[in-house]
């Protein structure tokens, strides 16, 4: 995926430098925001890097509602680009896959896009993340 080309949804990039695909959605007038997952390795961890990122401020709870909620707070397109998130699939299989869902949904329902870059477990991800 390359700039001009955000789709909503989540997917899987092979593009390893996140800071440039960050940058090439400013530079497209997208919203953009970096998550430097490489030490995250529990879903509540996840949430705490994500509140602190978007600015989602001190009441944002860390849970998958108030993770939905603060999506669709993100009233503009949107790129979240997702470095390092194999630690997190690795270490809570369950809690990235109940993160994606979240993602996943509000895609569906606004210009939301997720980005996956790097080397990562392709089983991981599951059946809802494109490439």
């Amino acid at each position: 995926m390359t700039a001009g080309e955000w789709q909503p949804g989540v997917h899987r990039v092979e593009e390893d430098d996140a800071e440039a695909l960050a940058e090439a959605a400013r530079l497209d007038d997208v919203t953009a925001f970096l998550l430097d997952g490489h030490d995250v390795v529990t879903k509540q961890a996840f949430l705490a890097l994500f509140a602190r990122v978007v600015g989602a401020g001190d009441d944002f709870g860390l849970n998958l509602d108030a993770l939905y909620d603060a999506l669709r707070d993100l009233d503009e397109p949107t790129l979240l680009v997702w470095d390092g998130w194999p630690a997190l699939a690795a270490a809570d299989p369950a809690g990235f896959a109940a993160i994606l869902d979240v993602f996943a949904t509000r895609a569906e329902e606004a210009a939301l896009t997720v980005l996956l870059p790097g080397d990562g477990s392709e089983s991981a991800l599951g059946g809802g993340v494109g490439e």
